[in-house]
């Protein structure tokens, strides 16, 4: 097909003009064709990686679960039969620096919390929520991974939070003594001094400065396809005890990029009664 409209339009061309074309027609093949054979090049080097580095994880993990450890509060799926395969898992990362937040940065948030807050007030039904397995609920593995992780995916929520009209208007029916103003007064209160730089307003070193219940829909039900591999680990009859987790350097959004630094930055050994970061060797 696109050999039938390049040739189409060489008698409105002309000879010199249709060869210029074609010449340009080329050089993009070419550039796709480079571009693909360096994002599988990528792949396979970043695969050869996360390969090494799970492998030198699970010697340690070895290691580790040979030493007797002591709990204050043991985990309650600690007594339950437990996969003995540990599950490889890939993370992206946080922002690394936190920075102090502007006026214009919280105006910009006061006048979105306004915008959607005015839309909530406008009516309809506020969404159900989903129920979370109760495996899931007990284990503390997705908290670890997550902490670990400093929040990849959190970087795009800028001075929105991810935050939506529907989910204010349920907010709001379950607070319907707060007025509109009030609402976005609660809210303004939770902005960290110093959140995340490049990040989520309400992102902190110690996760979101909200409520879990003041939270959007997003926030709250959003799972990274390593928290999702996780999540169905820990729903199975066994579930997973260990999991051994590579971090790279880019947030969720930018890691598949070609001209960005995502080298490896941290590897960590989860288990239900602590967290062990690993150094490189």
């Amino acid at each position: 097909m696109a050999c039938r409209m390049a040739v189409s339009r060489r008698a409105e061309m002309g000879e010199a003009g249709f060869r210029h074309y074609l010449q340009i027609l080329a050089r993009q093949r070419e550039h796709v064709a480079a571009v693909a054979s360096a994002e599988r090049a990528a792949k396979l080097q970043e695969g050869a990686e996360n390969a090494a580095a799970w492998s030198a994880l699970r010697a340690r993990a070895e290691l580790w679960m040979r030493v007797p450890r002591r709990t204050q509060s043991p985990s309650p799926l600690a007594a339950a039969p437990s996969s003995p395969t540990p599950l490889n898992l890939l993370l992206p990362s946080g922002p690394p620096r936190a920075r102090p937040v502007s006026n214009s940065r919280r105006e910009r948030y006061r006048t979105y919390l306004r915008q959607i807050v005015a839309e909530a007030g406008q009516g309809g039904q506020p969404p159900a929520t989903g129920p979370v397995a109760a495996a899931v609920q007990a284990s503390t593995l997705p908290g670890r991974l997550c902490g670990f992780c400093g929040g990849g995916c959190c970087t795009k929520g800028g001075e929105q939070a991810y935050l939506t009209a529907a989910g204010m208007r349920r907010l709001m029916a379950e607070r319907p003594y707060l007025s509109a103003d009030a609402v976005v007064d609660a809210y303004l209160a939770h902005v960290p001094d110093s959140p995340m730089a490049g990040s989520c307003i309400n992102h902190t070193r110690q996760g979101c400065s909200l409520p879990r219940d003041m939270r959007s829909d997003i926030c709250n039900r959003y799972a990274c396809d390593s928290l999702q591999q996780l999540q169905a680990a820990l729903s199975e009859s066994a579930p997973v005890q260990t999991v051994l987790v590579v971090r790279r350097k880019q947030d969720h959004w930018h890691r598949a990029e070609l001209r960005v630094d995502n080298a490896i930055n941290g590897r960590a050994i989860l288990r239900e009664d602590g967290t062990r970061t690993v150094r490189a060797a």
